[in-house]
């Protein structure tokens, strides 16, 4: 029976090379920004103190370098993903790469939204029902998603072997990714200057 076991600290060190660095981009909604955690939508978080305190007394750009080696923040990012629900208890059970996605694209966009992804991709291969049950896309992920999940790779064509039916879901979740990018950058101009380290980060 095939049985995948995957790791939050794995997902999480990948995602934390892509969002890594403390920024203040006016252009950015979010605002003053550590390791993907941004100050206008997550006012509250216990990290600032330390972020501030670096910052009025080394500078933005130095400060940096001084939180990336702080220890006691880089643990308080760590528990800000799991408490807010990034790392659901779920990917556990998803192979390593479908769970990285997932991560890293409920951080940049949003824990719900990939969790959509793989429900309406699941959906879309069970050959109107004839292969497993459709499931809901409420972008809660618990045992009906996983289960479905697992049927969508049993359910693979003999001529598609595992890794490859893996790698289908994650190009899949890409390109509803990519699209979803697409979508910001026509409706909002100023999101333009994102583009190419969205693509070239998140999709490639």
């Amino acid at each position: 029976m095939i049985q995948y076991k995957s790791e939050f600290k794995i997902a999480h060190a990948k995602t934390s090379r892509l969002e890594s660095g403390l920024v203040d981009n006016i252009n950015d909604k979010g605002g003053l920004t550590i390791d993907g955690i941004a100050e206008n939508y997550h006012k509250d978080w216990v990290g600032w103190v330390i972020v501030k305190g670096a910052i009025k007394t080394h500078g933005i750009k130095k400060a940096e370098n001084v939180l990336n080696d702080n220890s006691d923040l880089q643990k308080m990012i760590e528990s800000f993903y799991i408490d807010k629900g990034y790392w659901k208890s779920s990917y556990n059970n998803l192979p390593q790469l479908i769970s990285n996605e997932l991560y890293d694209t409920g951080v940049n966009m949003g824990a719900s939204v990939p969790i959509k992804y793989l429900q309406r991709l699941i959906n879309c291969f069970n050959k109107n029902e004839k292969l497993y049950k459709n499931i809901s896309v409420d972008g809660g992920i618990g045992n009906k998603t996983v289960d479905a999940f697992y049927k969508f790779i049993k359910s693979r064509p003999s001529w598609i072997d595992e890794e490859k039916a893996i790698r289908v879901m994650f190009t899949l979740l890409n390109c509803l990714q990519g699209d979803k990018y697409v979508g910001i950058v026509e409706n909002n101009e100023d999101q333009e200057v994102f583009f190419w380290g969205w693509v070239l980060n998140r999709l490639m």
